[in-house]
């Protein structure tokens, strides 16, 4: 049976601000669209980030940051990112604001036939404990990296949020689904037993022309 792959990637701990309400976004650049959890709000952002919102601030218990990065180019389906490379990744992202108990896990999310996998960063400080939810889409012509941020205590919260936001996403993928997969696999079967079988046309086409040819000598 034909495997899906699994997405792996590096997290980035970001930075909160406020600013004002945003409708849901729409990336006429970049061809895609998706629905915003209630209460987001817009923010500047700086590349790789291409969208930024937040939801209340920091010191209140329901703040949440949304991030979408882009990377200007497509995602292959058969890449695979090691997690200790994404582990290093983000816990290197974390040290520069003086977070060290960092630990990880890995849920998955669907976005249409395909199943994302999700890294589940938990880092603790002094003030505060976050967790931040990251996978990558396979868009096409660019692919994306949506992670969302918040308050650990509101985990199942958000990753609800995060499911449902990746669902949203609309936009043509470079990805083959497996129905694609299994097409091609049979046309190109179904192509080499063509091509076997052409001498074997050959030769009944010929011994079809001989007995008529025979017929017509006899009679």
């Amino acid at each position: 049976m034909i495997q899906r792959p699994m997405v792996r990637l590096a997290l980035v701990i970001p930075l909160i601000a406020l600013g004002v309400a945003t409708a849901p976004l729409r990336d006429l650049k970049r061809a895609f669209s998706l629905e915003l959890p209630e209460g987001y709000m817009r923010q500047d952002s700086t590349a790789p980030v291409i969208h930024k919102f937040v939801r209340s601030s920091v010191d209140q218990p329901d703040w949440a940051e949304l991030n979408v990065m882009s990377f200007g180019k497509e995602l292959a389906q058969d890449l695979v990112i090691p997690r200790s490379a994404g582990e290093e990744g983000a816990r290197q992202g974390a040290a520069k604001f003086g977070i060290e108990d960092v630990s990880f896990e890995y849920r998955t999310v669907k976005w249409k036939t395909f199943t994302l996998e999700v890294m589940a960063m938990h880092a603790r400080g002094e003030a505060r404990s976050s967790i931040a939810f990251a996978t990558r889409v396979p868009l096409t012509p660019e692919m994306i990296q949506v992670m969302v941020t918040g308050a650990e205590a509101n985990d199942a919260k958000l990753f609800a949020e995060f499911t449902r936001l990746i669902a949203s996403i609309n936009g043509e993928t470079n990805w083959k689904t497996e129905k694609d997969q299994w097409r091609e696999a049979g046309e190109r079967t179904g192509f080499a037993v063509g091509l076997a079988c052409v001498p074997c046309s050959i030769i009944t086409v010929l011994i079809a022309w001989l007995l008529f040819r025979k017929r017509g000598i006899k009679s």
